[in-house]
């Protein structure tokens, strides 16, 4: 029995014909990265565009309060030439051979979780929920990757070179991010990558899934965890402490103060903390 035999041993059949001829999905998120593009990152200035926007992306602190679609929509936000040339290449490049093996329903479905987990991750991470299409197109890798052995379309795109691309520019970012060069999203990237990766060994029946399964579900839960508790992240701890403070829960507001002075040394923390101290002892005394 050969190599290939042995790795595709009770797994899923070898498909070498497409599901569906047609890729609207694909084709559909590209107009969406376009249109928002046209109408909104190259008129920027204008009030109009900028609170028809908000639709499509809205800060750390919205989201935390409720304005959860702002995960999926942003990832179709792009506010430079090159950003949105780079990722809607990619997108139709693995989108519309990924759609095509897998069908256009489970395709959308993909594109949307893959939204909202690699958003969220970003989020966390960095407080802020980023944009741009980058962490989808490596969740399309990420399956493309470990499925290429069962979709023969997967491997006319996925070839070495292409594979080396992906990885190279998969660290690559993380050093133009730590040089300041600039703002990439690689929670986004690496999140990305693993969703898609952790799909595609399930959809295949890895031999590991029994491992695969419930890391996959463990990362779904702490995607959504993180919208609700996020204490490693300033921006949360000041959104909690700021809200608990003018609403009057005092000991709230100061179990946030401590921790951001505890963990980050944060100088805003210490005089809110400093003014809430003393409004708890002007109410102690009235």
């Amino acid at each position: 029995m050969s190599f290939f035999e042995q790795e595709r041993k009770g797994r899923r059949p070898f498909q070498d014909h497409e599901v569906t001829d047609l890729c609207m999905v694909t084709i559909l998120s590209i107009v969406a990265c376009l249109s928002y593009f046209w109408a909104f990152g190259m008129n920027s200035g204008h009030s109009v565009s900028n609170d028809l926007a908000k639709l499509w992306t809205q800060s750390a602190e919205d989201i935390w309060k409720g304005s959860y679609w702002t995960l999926v929509t942003s990832v179709f936000v792009h506010e430079r030439l090159f950003h949105i040339l780079f990722n809607v290449y990619w997108l139709w490049v693995f989108g519309s051979v990924f759609e095509r093996a897998i069908g256009s329903t489970k395709f959308f479905v993909f594109v949307i979780l893959a939204g909202f987990v690699t958003s969220s991750y970003q989020l966390a991470v960095s407080g802020n929920a980023g944009i741009g299409f980058s962490g989808v197109n490596y969740a399309f890798f990420g399956f493309m990757w470990v499925t290429r052995y069962y979709f023969s379309s997967f491997r006319g795109v996925l070839t070495e070179s292409v594979i080396k691309l992906m990885f190279i520019w998969l660290f690559a970012c993380l050093l133009i991010s730590f040089f300041g060069i600039l703002p990439i999203g690689n929670a986004s990237h690496f999140s990305g990558f693993l969703y898609g990766w952790a799909i595609g060994a399930l959809y295949i029946r890895h031999q590991k899934r029994h491992l695969i399964l419930p890391s996959f579900a463990m990362m779904l839960m702490l995607s959504v965890v993180t919208l609700f508790w996020c204490p490693w992240s300033l921006r949360w701890s000041a959104m909690k402490a700021y809200d608990a403070h003018t609403q009057g829960h005092h000991e709230e507001a100061l179990i946030h103060y401590d921790r951001m002075i505890r963990w980050f040394h944060d100088e805003w923390a210490q005089n809110n903390r400093a003014i809430l101290l003393l409004e708890m002892e002007r109410g102690t005394l009235e």
